[in-house]
C-alpha cells in the first residue's frame, strides 16, 4: 500500500469516528449550517463586477476543505487552509470597493506595499463600524500564531520526541482522533466562517442584512459552544505519527 493511500485510509478512519463523537456532531451541524446557508447567498444572480463574489465562492469551498481536514483530525493543515478561505473573503470585500481596488488585484503593482492586502480589509471594515474587524484581524494573526505559516508552531505544536535504544526520535502527528482540544480547533475554524459571512454582507450589499444575521448568530453559537467545551489551546498527544 502506498503512504498516499495509507494516509487516505487513516484519514477517513478519523473522520467516521469524528462524526460518531458526540461534541463532533454537533460542530458537524454547525459548519453544514454554515455551508448551506452561504451557498445560497454565493448563488445568487451578480450584479457589476463578478470577481467578489467568485472569491466568497473560493473562500466557502475551502472552508469546507478546512472542515474535512478538521473532521478528520489532520489538526496541522487546518490552520493554512482556513486563512486560504479567509484572505479570500477579505480580498473579496476589498476590490467590492471601487475600480481602483480591482484594478491593483487584477494588475499588482511592483511595489508590494501596494497590493491588495488582508489588512485594508481589517481598516475598511473599521471604518463602516463593522465591529466584527476586531475579531477577524485576531483570528488571521492567531492562525499564524499555530502554523499557518511555515513557522515554529507548525512544527512544534505536532512533534513528539521520544528516546529509543539511545537514539533520539520525532514523530510528526499528522491525523489527532476526536478530543476535546480537536473540537476547539474546529469551533475556530466554524467560528472564522461564520465572521466571513458578515465580511460577506459587506461586500454583497443587497444580501447585506441577511448576512449579517447569519453571520453574527452561527459565531454566537460558538462562542456558546467553546464556552461549553472550554479545552487548552493544544492539540492532544494522541495520533497518527510520521516517524523522522
Amino acid at each position: 500500500m502506498s503512504e498516499l493511500h495509507r494516509y487516505i485510509n487513516i484519514s477517513n478512519a478519523s473522520y467516521q469516528r469524528h462524526l460518531a463523537h458526540p461534541q463532533m456532531q454537533e460542530l458537524f451541524k454547525l459548519a453544514e449550517l454554515y455551508s448551506d446557508k452561504m451557498s445560497e447567498f454565493v448563488r445568487l444572480p451578480t450584479r457589476g463586477n463578478p470577481v467578489p463574489q467568485l472569491l466568497f465562492q473560493s473562500s466557502m469551498t475551502t472552508f469546507m476543505s478546512a472542515f474535512q481536514l478538521a473532521f478528520s483530525g489532520h489538526t496541522s493543515a487546518v490552520h493554512a487552509t482556513v486563512r486560504a478561505a479567509l484572505e479570500a473573503a477579505l480580498y473579496g470585500y476589498v476590490i467590492s470597493r471601487g475600480e481602483d481596488h480591482f484594478g491593483r488585484w487584477k494588475n499588482p503593482p511592483q511595489d508590494s506595499k501596494k497590493k491588495v492586502r488582508a489588512s485594508e480589509a481589517f481598516r475598511f471594515l473599521k471604518e463602516e463600524g463593522i465591529d466584527e474587524h476586531v475579531q477577524l484581524k485576531a483570528n488571521y494573526e492567531a492562525l499564524i500564531a499555530l502554523g499557518a505559516h511555515p513557522n515554529k508552531p507548525s512544527i512544534s505544536l505536532h512533534t513528539r520526541l521520544t528516546t529509543r535504544d539511545d537514539v533520539d526520535e520525532s514523530e510528526f502527528i499528522a491525523i489527532y482522533g476526536p478530543s476535546k482540544q480537536s473540537a476547539v480547533y474546529i469551533a475556530n475554524a466554524i467560528g472564522t466562517a461564520a465572521l466571513t459571512m458578515v465580511v460577506a454582507g459587506a461586500t454583497l450589499t443587497d444580501c447585506r442584512a441577511r448576512l449579517f444575521e447569519e453571520g453574527r448568530t452561527l459565531y454566537k453559537r460558538l462562542l456558546d459552544y467553546l464556552e461549553s467545551n472550554a479545552a487548552p489551546p493544544r492539540p492532544a498527544s494522541n495520533g497518527t505519527p510520521t516517524r523522522s
